[in-house]
């Protein structure tokens, strides 16, 4: 394949990542107005959405690495993994212009969407505190009830997520 036309490829599929950041970015912010509403309806759409997400993903890094495959075959001196700032160093200078403008957006949105999950998982620990502490208010601290997650534990582990994200 002639590498002008596998960045061009390259170019509409860093644009489709990107869409999807900020589709994402979006979605955390329905997520985190539906909490502070109750909305149940809003968060049962927004589940359904994830999980017809589901494919679309799958679909979109088996075109990732597929694109990589090539980049490495057309592009001598690229080695695995390939980065876009690696990619950056073997492209002529216009495609490198144009790369690191993608990049340097997809930086930012990744960052954005970074920032918006740290402050959607906050949200959610802060939620599932004020749970706790009612039903202690309302159950006493005396161990008489005991409240278990989805996997029988009957203490949630601090240092582990609510929410995770693969990037």
């Amino acid at each position: 394949m002639h590498q002008q036309a596998l960045m061009d490829e390259l170019g509409v599929f860093l644009d489709a990542r990107q869409a999807e950041l900020l589709e994402t970015l979006a979605r955390l912010g329905e997520l985190r107005a539906a909490v502070i509403r109750r909305d149940e309806a809003t968060l049962t759409q927004l589940l359904e959405q994830v999980q017809q997400d589901a494919d679309r993903r799958r679909q979109m890094d088996a075109e990732q690495r597929s694109i990589e495959q090539r980049l490495l075959d057309v592009f001598d001196g690229l080695q695995a993994p390939v980065t876009l700032t690696r990619l950056s160093a073997c492209v002529e200078e216009d495609m490198r212009a144009t790369l690191r403008q993608k990049q340097t957006a997809l930086l930012e949105t990744a960052q954005r969407f970074e920032n918006e999950l740290n402050a959607t998982e906050m949200l959610l620990w802060e939620c599932a505190r004020c749970n706790r502490e009612l039903l202690a208010a309302i159950l006493g601290r005396n161990q008489q009830a005991q409240t278990y997650d989805q996997q029988g534990r009957n203490q949630w582990d601090v240092h582990r997520g609510l929410v995770s994200v693969k990037l």
